[in-house]
């Protein structure tokens, strides 16, 4: 399902110069005695793409997994609101275009206790010689598996600096009716949008039926305060949140907490990540189909950082 293009600039008014590199982002001798997941995702999260532009004319970027990004003399300002015209700009971008990739980011589709249907996000930074720029007014295309008539909407992403989760705020900018279908493929386009960061394709998943709390036992590991998480995709939707300890003392035993509940009937994987001194531990259970009070089960085994990394993009 997953569309991957090879990166590219797309001149539309200017030639311009372009810079694309990459790196390894998984570097197991990163691992360090610590209880806390969080370097895990230091080793799963994606390493920026960049780019490279002048500043004051019409320019497009194309993502590795198939993001159109388009530029235009108003797209850039400096610190002090003014625009900038002249000049190299450089972009950093990360595309999360899947549930999984965003759980490899550790991006959920939640604003608050409400559940997204997504069709991707992004990450994307620009600056001038070091010098972080904000957004003035610039596009986006999301590429999609298929054409769709559904309603998609930009949201702004807010990343919690405790947690490191990325989430999203409630108000929804730019609707567009249905995707755009092009010799590339079938796209969300939004032609104003004026934030950088990290931006969702989203729109707020209702179902009318009834709701679930859902319950689901680890096995296999004993794991310490933030030493472990467990997340659950969507597939139907391409949505992805994480679940709760049930406990201050028992981290073997998670739910969704006091606010989500599960739709009944819907699609889910399970997935846990954890870590136990210098071990990363990983295991996951697919198509499964939320039943009333669903309980369930993972069980966990020890893993690399690059094989935990595979199994999470081999989920679907």
């Amino acid at each position: 399902m997953k569309l991957v293009k090879n990166i590219a600039i797309v001149a539309l008014i200017s030639v311009i110069s372009i810079g694309v590199t990459s790196c390894n982002k998984i570097n197991d001798s990163l691992n360090v005695q610590t209880t806390s997941t969080d370097d895990l995702f230091e080793l799963l999260k994606d390493a920026p793409q960049t780019f490279s532009g002048q500043a004051g004319g019409n320019w497009t970027i194309i993502g590795q997994k198939g993001t159109r990004i388009h530029f235009n003399p108003q797209s850039f300002k400096d610190a002090a609101g003014n625009y900038v015209t002249s000049g190299t700009i450089d972009i950093e971008l990360i595309e999360t275009p899947k549930a999984k990739d965003m759980l490899l980011n550790k991006t959920i589709t939640m604003t608050g206790s409400n559940l997204l249907q997504s069709g991707g996000s992004i990450h994307i930074k620009a600056t001038q010689n070091g010098q972080e720029l904000v957004a003035g007014r610039y596009g986006i295309d999301f590429i999609q598996d298929a054409p769709s008539a559904d309603d998609m909407s930009i949201f702004q992403g807010v990343t919690d600096q405790t947690t490191g989760f990325t989430s999203w705020f409630d108000g929804a900018t730019n609707t567009q009716q249905g995707t755009r279908q092009d010799s590339i493929g079938s796209f969300f386009q939004f032609d104003s949008v004026n934030n950088f960061n990290w931006i969702n394709c989203d729109r707020f998943y209702y179902d009318p039926g009834p709701k679930t709390n859902i319950t689901i036992n680890i096995n296999g590991a004993t794991f310490l305060p933030n030493g472990v998480i467990t997340f659950i995709i969507f597939p139907e939707i391409n949505g992805v949140t994480n679940m709760y300890p049930s406990s201050t003392t028992n981290f073997s035993t998670v739910n969704l907490g006091g606010s989500y509940r599960a739709p009944v009937g819907i699609k889910a994987h399970f997935v846990t990540l954890g870590k136990v001194g210098n071990d990363y531990y990983y295991g996951s259970s697919t198509n499964q189909t939320i039943n009333n009070a669903h309980t369930g089960s993972v069980t966990v085994s020890k893993m690399t950082a690059a094989q935990i990394e595979q199994a999470i993009k081999n989920l679907y």
